[in-house]
């Protein structure tokens, strides 16, 4: 009757583990047991001293939290019994720096060429570049296949786990200039017109064709007179132009249309009169009297008139005729033109890839060449360094026999 009414004591309070080691941005769990009588309490209070970081702490259930930023070399945890805090255990846990590998890598080894990785504590930052190679640019930093920066430096602040990123590069689009052909007055045309890009090293060639009537005064290219061209090219091309062509009226061509003009003329004026004197009308009315005469002439006019007009009708049609045929002769050379420069370009893109192709395949020759008589060298040297160790080794063997053989005659 007398133990069931003692009252609860505690008689000791232990920590499990007792001492253990702990990394930053990492947590530990502690178990206390406690031991008593008379239905004594088994709960205690947790407590951590030693600590640098306001984010490292022990919850109500043992568990440690050590922050990332720690400083401290140990920590002290302890357990008080809730129920007498006279008793208590306390346990060491050691801080142990934990490392993290930043593997770095490059998604064309062409491309580029980015910081190498390496192992490093943790909380600590790393900085790391991509370097584009000529023609190739720098596009971004990928981890896990999602991009982290479009930085070509970048730093990873914190490091906490183990990173892996790659730089990810991308050949550079084909360098264009542009150049601008125009008119600076009427009477033909420049092809191709207006602005054209062209690839670096590239080339593109120009037709200037007057009209009928006219020719070619000047071309002006980049600003400077080149002569009356009818064509020009422009080859190898590292920067940006202008050509421009010039047209004047042709005096040669304007007087043979004027001869023409006047031939046709009396042409039409024989071929009307003779109409006039083959009508038997006309024989008849020249029968008559003076009065009769004028009044043949009064009739006659109008008549002759509407065989003009017609004349001229037809003259108009034909010359809109002729006119129409020149225009489509005309835009029938510009497409054999346009034709022509586009073969011609392709041909030089072709001979020019055949170029690039050819001094590859060199410097790919050569490097193989001076390959194998790196190789061959480094044979000979080894070769070398056999027979003088062979020498060496002979000469060593000669010593030992005439030591032993002095030392024998002297014994």
């Amino acid at each position: 009757m007398a133990a069931e009414n003692a009252p609860a004591a505690i008689h000791s309070v232990a920590i499990s583990p007792g001492s253990t080691v702990v990394t930053k941005n990492a947590t530990c769990t502690f178990t206390a047991t406690v031991t008593g009588e008379n239905d004594y309490s088994s709960e205690v209070v947790w407590s951590v001293s030693g600590q640098t970081s306001q984010s490292t702490f022990i919850d109500s259930k043992g568990v440690l939290n050590v922050a990332a930023d720690e400083g401290a070399s140990s920590l002290v945890v302890k357990a008080v019994s809730r129920q007498d805090s006279a008793y208590s255990a306390t346990a060491l846990a050691t801080i142990q720096t934990a490392t993290y590998r930043v593997n770095i890598s490059v998604n064309d080894g062409n491309g580029g060429t980015a910081t190498e990785g390496k192992t490093v504590n943790a909380g600590e930052s790393m900085t790391i570049k991509a370097t584009p190679k000529e023609g190739w640019r720098f596009v971004e930093w990928k981890e896990n296949d999602k991009s982290v920066s479009n930085n070509q430096e970048f730093t990873l602040e914190n490091i906490t786990g183990d990173r892996n990123l790659t730089a990810v590069f991308e050949k550079e689009p084909p360098k264009t200039y542009t150049v601008t052909a125009s008119v600076s007055s009427s009477g033909g045309i420049i092809t191709p017109t207006g602005a054209s890009p062209v690839p670096v090293g590239s080339w593109i060639g120009y037709a200037i064709t007057p009209d009928r009537g006219y020719r070619v005064r000047m071309v002006y290219v980049d600003g400077a007179a080149v002569g009356a061209a009818t064509s020009y090219n422009f080859t190898d091309v590292h920067g940006d132009h202008t050509i421009s062509a010039e047209f004047e009226p042709d005096p040669a061509q304007a007087q043979t249309n004027t001869n023409q003009t006047g031939s046709t003329d009396a042409d039409r004026d024989s071929k009307t009169d003779q109409t006039i004197s083959d009508d038997p009308e006309q024989k008849d009315r020249d029968k008559t009297d003076q009065t009769g005469k004028n009044d043949k002439a009064d009739t006659v006019k109008p008549e002759n008139k509407d065989k003009t007009s017609d004349k001229d009708e037809q003259d108009a049609a034909a010359q809109k005729a002729k006119q129409e045929k020149e225009a489509a002769a005309k835009a029938e050379r510009e497409k054999m033109e346009k034709e022509r420069m586009e073969k011609e370009k392709a041909e030089a893109d072709a001979e020019r890839a055949q170029r690039v192709e050819l001094e590859k395949e060199k410097i790919e020759k050569e490097k193989a060449e001076a390959d194998l008589a790196a190789a061959r060298q480094k044979a000979e040297k080894q070769r070398q360094g056999r027979i003088i160790f062979g020498i060496i080794a002979a000469i060593a063997v000669c010593a030992l026999i005439v030591f032993a053989v002095v030392k024998k005659r002297r014994g």
